[in-house]
């Protein structure tokens, strides 16, 4: 269901003529929150990306940061996080904190690539 919701929330802002207020985001973002708490609840988070999150979170739609959750292969790593465009100075104070906190500096991916519509995809095949 979450998925889902997503899905047609992206869907909206795609089609939309008029830029969203925050409140599209915001539910983007509670949808990650919550798929990221389910995930931690099934043991498979860590303490680092549990903690990007809580300072996520604690940024929150004042500083333009709607919601974060881990995301890629499982069991840490890597933080999923839906903001505002003008969003880079709360991001940067969120790593700034992080690695405070932890002695360890993220790196930051930022934006997208054209992906497969631009380069192709590559099937591989296992015998």
């Amino acid at each position: 269901y979450r998925v889902q919701t997503f899905c047609k929330l992206l869907r909206m802002l795609a089609v939309e003529e008029t830029p969203d207020d925050g409140s599209t985001l915001d539910l983007l973002g509670e949808l990650m929150l919550q798929s990221h708490s389910s995930y931690s609840d099934c043991g498979l988070g860590s303490t680092g990306t549990d903690m990007i999150v809580d300072l996520v979170t604690k940024a929150g739609r004042d500083h333009k940061l709607h919601g974060a959750k881990i995301t890629g292969g499982g069991s840490g790593g890597t933080v999923c996080v839906i903001g505002s465009s003008t969003a880079d100075l709360a991001l940067s104070s969120v790593v700034d904190e992080y690695a405070k906190l932890t002695k360890h500096t993220p790196y930051v991916f930022s934006g997208s690539s054209p992906g497969a519509m631009e380069f192709d995809h590559l099937c591989v095949k296992f015998t």
